[in-house]
């Protein structure tokens, strides 16, 4: 068997088939394996471990990047014959409590690599107090660590008038508006993005899809969260809005906030509006798209 410690200065990488349908499509048919180059990136100290997904061993073309969010889980699969990739292992990663998605690697060695290594990326070590050199062509993250979201969400009464001046619009719809958003105090720009409480458009998506997107956009869009009568206000880094065109983390961002207002009394929630700091609205985010995640996979009524 391969040792398990590659080199202390290269990350975990290799050859990876990716299953490209739900669970569900099997009844149909067979389903479809797609050849990936990982590359698994160790945590920092502004982002947790990130398992890259390249269309090709060049990694000039990212296809996927997932955030390791706790608890992950990790589990072996026996072979059903499908990859085509001759001898191969098959195993399933979980974070954060989304839906398994099913990876194969070339042997059972290189599958035991790759579950060693993803396990020991989620521990504590001096490594992840340090920013490591990003992989070529791989996207900025700054999500908190999953240590650092542990404990209970709390909110402040505010208004995004009080922080922030607002300017040019970006971009605008039926029922969302991007505008740029200067910061009173330092004068970085933002994106403030305000949508519709009220809004029957946007809703969440497929459960599976929803959770990683919502996982990676939590990291390289979203600064602050605020809360109004009317309209919700995402903070997003200058020019992230264009990464969420589709409106999935605007649709988990509202329905997070409806839980939260189902499960606090209204007397604890400031009257006038409330905001959420980048770690607790990270927190309310992972907490909701576990608990959707959980009900998909445990109720049926």
């Amino acid at each position: 068997m391969s040792p398990l410690q590659p080199a202390q200065s290269e990350p975990m990488r290799g050859p990876l088939a990716l299953r490209s349908a739900p669970s569900w499509f099997r009844f149909f048919g067979r389903r479809v394996w797609t050849s990936r180059y990982a590359v698994l990136q160790p945590a920092t100290a502004s982002s947790p471990p990130r398992l890259l997904l390249f269309l090709s061993e060049s990694m000039d073309e990212l296809h996927e990047e997932l955030l390791l969010l706790s608890p992950v889980q990790l589990d072996c699969l026996a072979n059903d014959g499908t990859t085509g990739h001759g001898q191969h292992a098959n195993f399933t990663l979980s974070s954060a409590g989304a839906a398994p998605i099913e990876l194969s690697a070339p042997s059972d060695d290189e599958r035991q690599q790759w579950i060693f290594h993803l396990g020991e990326s989620m521990l504590p070590s001096p490594a992840s107090s340090t920013s490591s050199s990003p992989v070529l062509g791989a996207p900025a993250a700054a999500i908190l660590p999953s240590q650092s979201l542990n404990g209970q969400v709390s909110f402040a009464p505010g208004k995004v008038s009080e922080k922030y001046r607002m300017g040019r619009v970006l971009a605008q719809g039926e029922d969302y508006l991007v505008v740029l958003g200067q910061h009173l105090q330092t004068g970085q720009s933002h994106a403030l993005k305000l949508l519709s409480k009220h809004s029957k458009r946007l809703r969440l998506g497929q459960q599976g899809t929803q959770a990683r997107t919502c996982s990676r956009l939590l990291g390289q869009c979203l600064e602050e969260l605020y809360e109004g009568p009317n309209h919700v206000c995402l903070v997003m880094r200058w020019g992230s809005h264009e990464l969420d065109e589709r409106h999935e983390l605007s649709a988990s961002v509202l329905e997070a906030l409806r839980l939260l207002r189902e499960v606090v009394p209204d007397a604890d929630l400031p009257p006038g509006g409330l905001v959420l700091s980048k770690a607790d609205a990270q927190r309310l985010l992972l907490r909701a798209v576990a608990l959707d995640c959980h009900l998909q996979s445990n109720l049926f009524i």
